[in-house]
Order: structure tokens, then sequence, then C-alpha cells
């Protein structure tokens, strides 16, 4: 038997992006076009669906490009990380990322990220700022990603990246019995033995939205499974972790008083911060929020938090 055939030096660039779907026929359409319509057309898509029983897979046959394929999941075995693994072993190509069936990208986003793998060769996972959008596609917010140093505090790689094949060759599947903070454990694993590095442009739309994830589950619950895991995995030790589970109740409380102007909660979250780890007591911005949060008038004190956010309550 002769050697294998040279793999064409085009297909070095070949991209796959998974999108994990389930019952998810008023989203998907958007998801798969903006996959569909990259700049950088070397590329697969590949769909997992869960089971969906709505319109689900009649949409994905409704798509004519021979870059596109299906997956099934039997019964969502494994649920959304299940999903990402079963992407992750059909895939072909030498550059992965994945996307929920709620989320779009930017037409240059792959191109952009794959540009800058190719110029720098030590970097092995790449990930980019997003917004926040509610189902109608308008701008929410603004998220800028952290540095790779604040993996024990935060999801610092979130929604959009991409990674070199030799990532999952090395790392392999998620645990499932993570879900549903898998990604987390598996890239913290990345972390420790890979280069990765953020680019602080927005790339891709997050859909809000009360069906989604983290709309079911909550970012306090979500952020507090992390830190279990952390602990767990003797990444924090107690005293670490009580920390960490005050400053998630300080971000909780924070993001209820600008992002909802609920006050109660507020003041609700603060206090347990504060029980939980005593040093936020010297954090004079906090204080003075939890101060105006008790006064007459207090929704004007927020009008003018909005207009110039106070920089000590965003330090933890």
């Amino acid at each position: 038997m002769g050697p294998e055939p040279l793999r064409p030096k085009c297909q070095q660039d070949l991209v796959t992006i998974i999108v994990t779907t389930l019952n998810s026929e008023k989203l998907l359409s958007r998801s798969l076009d903006s996959c569909l319509g990259q700049t950088h057309d070397l590329l697969e898509v590949i769909v997992v669906d869960g089971g969906s029983t709505d319109r689900t897979l009649e949409i994905v046959a409704s798509y004519d490009d021979p870059r596109l394929r299906l997956v099934h999941q039997l019964d969502n075995e494994g649920k959304l990380p299940g999903a990402i693994n079963l992407g992750m072993a059909e895939s072909r190509g030498q550059f992965l990322t994945w996307i929920q069936d709620d989320s779009w990208f930017e037409p240059q986003a792959v191109e952009t990220m794959l540009a800058y793998l190719r110029a720098h060769a030590e970097v092995a996972l790449v990930y980019t700022d997003y917004w926040d959008v509610d189902e109608q596609g308008q701008l929410l917010q603004y998220q800028r990603v952290n540095a790779p140093d604040r993996i024990l505090s935060d999801d610092v790689v979130r929604q959009s990246f991409l990674f070199r094949r030799q990532v999952y060759e090395t790392i392999g599947p998620q645990d499932v019995r993570y879900f549903p903070v898998h990604e987390v454990p598996w890239r913290m694993q990345i972390i420790q033995r890979f280069r990765v590095e953020p680019l602080h442009v927005p790339l891709l739309s997050y859909t809000v939205h009360a069906g989604s994830l983290t709309g079911r589950i909550g970012n306090r619950t979500l952020r507090r499974q992390v830190a279990g895991i952390f602990r767990e995995q003797g990444y924090l030790d107690r005293g670490a972790y009580r920390r960490r589970l005050a400053e998630i109740d300080i971000t909780e409380a924070y993001e209820a008083y600008k992002l909802r102007g609920d006050c109660g909660s507020f003041l609700q979250y603060a206090t347990l911060g504060i029980c939980r780890d005593p040093a936020w007591l010297r954090n004079r911005g906090l204080l003075k929020l939890m101060v105006r949060s008790l006064l007459p008038g207090r929704e004007g004190y927020r009008d003018k938090f909005l207009r110039d956010t106070d920089p000590a309550v965003e330090a933890s």
C-alpha cells in the first residue's frame, strides 16, 4: 500500500463550526446564516440536534449547502457537553469553535480569529468580546472578556473563540458530569497546558432570553457551581472559596442595582457578600450605594450612578 495522499494545502485552514440545537425553530436560521455567511468560507458547519420535535430539523434540511451536515444526539444524551463532544468527534477542521442556536457570528468573525492564530503560532486559543442582545437583536450590553489569569473568578473565554485542533486532541472531550458549567473545568485544563489570548473585538451576539441556559438557571447559580468545581478540584482552599462566594454575591448585588434597579435585591446580596467576607466593608463605593439604596429618591441616585459608574464598586 502506498503512502496516504497529502491533504491539499488549503485544507489546513478548514474551520469547523459546531452548532448545538434543540427545539430552536425561532432562532436557528439566524445562527446558521451567520455561520454559512462567513467571509472565510473554507469551513464545515456541524449541526448537533438533541432530538427536536418542532421545525428545527426541517429548517436544517432547507439549507442546500454541502458545508453543512446534521448529527443526531439521541435522547439529548449528555445534554450540551454531550452535543459539543459529538461535534468535536465528527469534526475535520484544523480549527474549531462552537455556537449555540440562539447566538450568531459577525460575518468576519472566523476570518479575524483565524488571522490572529496564523500570526501568533504560540497561541492555541483566541477568544473575543461580544454583545448581549435581546431576541429581536437589539444591543443590550457590551461584554469585554477578561485576561486568562482571571480563570478562577470568571469563565474568561465565554462565547466567542477559536482553537487549534491540537487542543482537542490533547484535552479530549468535556466531562458531561459538570453540566451546565462543563466548559469551565475543560478550559481550565487548556489554560494550564496552552497559551490563550483575548482579542478585544466584538465578533458574536449572544441572545439573552428566558429560555436560554443562563436565563433558566441564573448567573449567580452558575457562578456558584463553577466555584464549587474549583473547590472540589483543589484550585480554591476553604478561605478562597468563601471569598469567591462573597464576590459572586457582590456581583449579583451590583447587577441587580445597575441592570434591574432592584434596590431590595441589591441590599440582600450585598449584605450576604459582606457576611461571607467582611473585607467588603472597606469598599466605600459599595457602602455608599447601600446607604443610597435606603434613602428617599433612590431612583435619582441610581440614574446618577448609571451616568458615571462608580469604579470602586466594580473593583473587587
